[in-house]
């Protein structure tokens, strides 16, 4: 995009960007957008680009009840026996 735009907000409340911005940042119709107050403006973002930590605390809140009991105490330490079955460090 070349540079700002002015849009309206309408009397739902929807504010429609202008379609090359939308497709520049791949926001396609049902796309969540975050926003966010910042320094006098609002940012706008894809809810796809929050930070990781973010993402994966949704992710586990969805997980069945016990699956995370179900994973090995140790962790990334034995990584190579569970991946590729070799023989645990520790034994």
């Amino acid at each position: 995009m070349s540079g700002p735009s002015t849009v309206r907000v309408d009397p739902s409340g929807a504010i429609l960007l202008p379609e090359e911005l939308r497709r520049s940042f791949g926001l396609l119709p049902g796309t969540e957008v975050v926003a966010e107050a910042r320094n006098g403006g609002i940012l706008l973002r894809s809810a796809a680009t929050k930070p990781i930590w973010e993402r994966l605390a949704e992710r586990a809140e969805q997980l069945p009840p016990g699956a995370l009991d179900r994973l090995p105490a140790e962790g990334a330490a034995e990584i190579d026996h569970h991946i590729y079955g070799t023989p645990k460090r520790g034994d």
